[in-house]
């Protein structure tokens, strides 16, 4: 019989299974023998004698179980991530994915430096063209095995001509009130304009300068120009005091989207009509100002950092003085004409970290933390505790000993106003699961509520779960009271 078409084998069935007490022939050795012979034949080999032949069909396996992998690196192969998609593992890691759309790696792609004939990463048919690194920290482009363009570590870089003999073409023209014109066609080239000073003596430098004459009431700008109709201008603007401008338009002063005065001031304008980005010494003292009217919207400042893989990818606002002897490192939140808030280092308070009620520090604080993290509420109405929203509030029922529930950080329990005998104490549970390790539960009789003055005492006991209050009774008669008893949960910890 062979193996079916699911790989499983059966004894042939005409003389098999044996029956006991018949004889042996040689009829069942022999057809036997010779199918146990071809099921082996059709079986793969462990030393790799012999090959497949047809495809080999394998599990789809997982990246941490992988369908091809290796003795003593089980985690570590090739695996059927799904249809028409193959995943490639390491360390139980999918490492890279080829599919029906490409191939995706989760590693850097590591080449070879390769050559301006051989190129490291080249193109199908076109073996002789793409990158390639000459040496250590640079990379290059060649085409057709010349090198077209070639990057440094110092970021300098050189473009050649792709052909030997092609030329940039320089006229003098006076259409469109051109004065110099570069012209030509460079295909799959760059056109460029170089100015190069080859001499190392002091002070030989080079310049490209545009003027105007004296007294002229024209511009001096570059202009960038698309065929498709895009336009860019920068330069000076001698309509607003010799500004340089950055407009998106033909000329300067129209569409203008950056405007640096002679005095260094910058404006950004806004996209709103009247909006502006200020940066330099501007009205009220700030070397930064951003002043825009956003009615029904916001005005926001963002820093982000939109790394998803490094976890040293951080987002850092940064503020400086100049040392022990400068000013003070803080932010100021105002409410106009209404309320200022600042916080920040105080420079003259041995650097403290601060809340004030004020434009300033050190004037109306409110929290101080010392730098040994020393922490004081030091205005002259402060209260530290725990705001709305933190606590609640139970009722005991059926009698003083009772427990109750209140998972919150702090609270008010009303008990029941079962007799409680003079000189007898009652003991109840307080289930709380926001208690752990070295927290400490504290606990006072509210005599805003039922019960009378100095006719009770409280203990607090604490455990895994909660914490347990005892109510005693210390006068001479019995009381029936519903008592108000408020208590408040403090984090601690033993290290």
């Amino acid at each position: 019989m062979s193996r079916d078409a699911s790989g499983n084998y059966t004894l042939p069935g005409v003389v098999n299974p044996v029956v006991s007490g018949t004889a042996i022939t040689s009829t069942w050795g022999n057809s036997t023998l010779a199918d146990l012979q071809t099921a082996m034949t059709d079986s793969l080999d462990r030393n790799g004698r012999g090959s497949m032949l047809a495809p080999l069909k394998a599990t789809d396996g997982t990246n941490a179980l992988p369908s091809l992998t290796f003795a003593n690196d089980t985690n570590t192969g090739i695996y059927r991530i799904g249809t028409d998609s193959i995943g490639f593992a390491t360390g139980a890691v999918l490492r890279l994915t080829l599919d029906t759309a490409g191939f995706t790696s989760t590693l850097p792609w590591v080449a070879p430096l390769g050559a301006v004939g051989t190129p490291s990463y080249a193109f199908v048919g076109d073996l002789n063209t793409g990158f390639y690194s000459p040496g250590a920290d640079q990379i290059a482009v060649s085409i057709n095995g010349v090198q077209a363009a070639a990057w440094s570590a110092n970021r300098n870089a050189v473009f050649n001509a792709p052909v030997a003999g092609d030329t940039v073409k320089a006229t003098a023209v006076s259409g469109g009130g051109a004065a110099f014109k570069a012209e030509g066609t460079l295909a799959g080239g760059l056109m460029f304009n170089f100015i190069e000073n080859l001499s190392a003596a002091a002070g030989s430098g080079t310049a490209n300068i545009m003027k105007v004459s004296a007294g002229s009431t024209g511009d001096v700008y570059h202009r960038l120009d698309r065929a498709d109709g895009g336009f860019w201008a920068f330069g000076s603007d001698t309509s607003a005091t010799n500004a340089f401008k950055l407009s998106a338009a033909v000329t300067l002063g129209t569409s203008d989207v950056l405007d640096i005065t002679t005095a260094g001031n910058w404006t950004l304008p806004a996209p709103s009509s009247g909006d502006t980005l200020s940066i330099g010494a501007v009205s009220g003292g700030y070397s930064w100002r951003s002043s825009v009217t956003m009615t029904g919207g916001n005005v926001a400042a963002l820093l982000e950092n939109s790394a998803t893989t490094n976890g040293a990818s951080h987002s850092l606002w940064q503020q400086f003085v100049g040392g022990a002897n400068a000013g003070d490192v803080y932010a100021n939140y105002r409410v106009s004409g209404v309320t200022d808030w600042s916080f920040g280092l105080d420079n003259s308070d041995s650097d403290a970290f601060k809340w004030s009620l004020s434009t300033v520090l050190g004037t109306n604080d409110i929290f101080r933390m010392s730098t040994t993290g020393a922490v004081a509420v030091v205005g002259s109405a402060g209260t530290l505790g725990y705001g709305t929203g933190a606590g609640g509030t139970v009722t005991q029922i059926t009698s003083k000993a009772t427990s109750v529930t209140l998972n919150k950080a702090c609270g008010t329990i009303v008990t029941h106003n079962a007799a409680l005998a003079a000189g007898a104490t009652v003991y109840f549970n307080v289930a709380n699961s926001l208690l752990s390790g070295a927290d400490t539960v504290v606990a006072n009789h509210d005599l805003s509520g039922s019960g009378g003055a100095q006719a009770y005492r409280l203990e607090v006991e604490r455990f895994s779960t909660g914490f347990v209050i005892g109510i005693t009774n210390i006068t001479a008669g019995s009381l029936s009271e519903a008592l108000t008893i408020n208590f408040a949960v403090i984090k601690g910890a033993t290290s």
